[in-house]
């Protein structure tokens, strides 16, 4: 997930499960060295929540 400040990166294995996540401050680390993800707890948090929105699968509305 991408946003001007930050690119997160989530990586999950064959059962779903969350093994890696990182975070890169943005414009400035242009090559994605350092991953501050560990210092930056609460942008982790937030961004991870958004990403799990944006790729949530829609549940399709009851229709008659």
């Amino acid at each position: 997930l991408r946003t001007p400040d930050w690119l997160y990166r989530r990586r999950r294995d064959s059962s779903g499960q969350v093994i890696a996540e990182s975070l890169f401050r943005k414009p400035e680390d242009v090559c994605d060295v350092f991953d501050v993800a560990s210092m930056q707890t609460d942008v982790v948090e937030r961004l991870s929540a958004r990403l799990t929105e944006l790729v949530r699968p829609s549940v399709p509305q009851n229709q008659p």
